[in-house]
């Protein structure tokens, strides 16, 4: 594979950056290719030949056992920091609010007020879809030989980046 671009060792397959294992990727934000501001954030991802969440006992002995993990310094403008900042954070302390009400409607009325549990219900799922959804929509990647391909960057970002044709996509199952 070829390993040289003008980001150093950092290069593109399709939509995905692969990166050394702690590598940085360059300073501008990787989700809109803004100017980056503040401290760089360092996001470690975790493969396995699992191919996602184990599912059941088997499937996490075959996780923790062929678990690799690999680090890469990434960097975000301030806009795409606070969205982060505030769904990391407000989304679990908006769960704990509703916990809250859920509790005291059960502890202070022998029947609860139909507004309180309505209210309940509401703030949890307000607090829980926000974050699953980002979740979802964030980076991902897989640790292979040590390189991280990290998939999920925005496309004005990856498109600073030399596309190459790797001798081995860990997207795929075949080793």
């Amino acid at each position: 594979m070829e390993s040289q671009s003008l980001t150093g060792d950092v290069l593109r397959v399709g939509a995905t950056i692969v990166v050394p294992d702690r590598g940085e990727l360059p300073r501008r934000c990787i989700k809109c290719n803004a100017p980056a501001s503040g401290d760089p954030i360092r996001y470690t991802f975790v493969d396995s030949d699992v191919g996602g969440a184990p599912r059941g006992v088997i499937s996490a002995f075959v996780h923790f056992r062929s678990r690799r993990t690999g680090r890469v310094t990434l960097h975000m403008c301030d806009r795409h920091r606070r969205l982060r900042t505030l769904i990391r954070w407000g989304c679990p302390v908006e769960f704990l609010v509703a916990l809250a009400i859920g509790i005291y409607a059960n502890v202070a009325y022998p029947k609860p007020p139909e507004l309180l549990v309505d209210i309940t219900v509401f703030l949890t799922i307000a607090s829980l879809l926000p974050l699953g959804i980002y979740q979802m929509h964030y980076l991902k990647g897989r640790v292979r030989d040590g390189q991280v391909w990290v998939d999920g960057a925005g496309w004005r970002f990856w498109n600073l980046f030399r596309r190459n044709s790797p001798s081995h996509d860990p997207w795929t199952r075949d080793p």
